[in-house]
């Protein structure tokens, strides 16, 4: 609520510009119920590829039980369902990296490793742990690049490796 600016104790308001209008939610009609709505259409996933198989995935993965293996929690997981997840998750390409002489600034990562390291497609860089980026490529022939080597030093501008 905006209150005027004056040295007088009004209540009036100040004219405000409408904001966007909030989204459209279907009201069900008489034959269709709240519980048999579809509002699948809502939830879209937002990957990098459009067209990765992760958007036509429809099969779930059940929730695993937690059991104890020597007194520490333990899941296991089969390997179809790892591969699963990292479909879904847009995984299936990613590299950790490490730091090793402290942190340099994100966007002049995001513009050297690219370059530096030869990445023809889409690669989405960021901060990940401590001293830790997160390299999500969309080329395959780029993630073999990347891991064909074991390291990798990046020169910044100020000529810092």
């Amino acid at each position: 609520m905006a209150m005027m600016a004056t040295d007088q104790s009004s209540t009036t308001m100040i004219d405000q510009p409408h904001l966007a209008s909030p989204p459209k939610i279907p009201i069900p009609n008489d034959n269709q119920s709240l519980s048999t709505m579809d509002y699948s259409k809502f939830l879209k996933l937002n990957t990098m590829n459009n067209n990765s198989p992760s958007t036509t995935m429809t099969a779930t993965i059940s929730v695993k039980p937690i059991t104890l293996l020597h007194g520490e929690p333990y899941l296991k997981w089969i390997e179809s369902e790892v591969s699963k997840m990292n479909t879904i998750e847009n995984m299936q390409h990613v590299i950790i990296g490490k730091l090793l002489y402290g942190w340099l600034d994100l966007d002049e990562l995001r513009t050297s490793i690219p370059a530096q390291c030869n990445i023809k497609g889409d690669c989405q860089i960021g901060y990940f742990r401590n001293r830790h980026i997160l390299i999500r490529l969309a080329l395959k022939e780029d993630f073999i690049n990347l891991t064909s080597k074991p390291a990798y030093y990046i020169k910044a501008k100020d000529g810092a490796a």
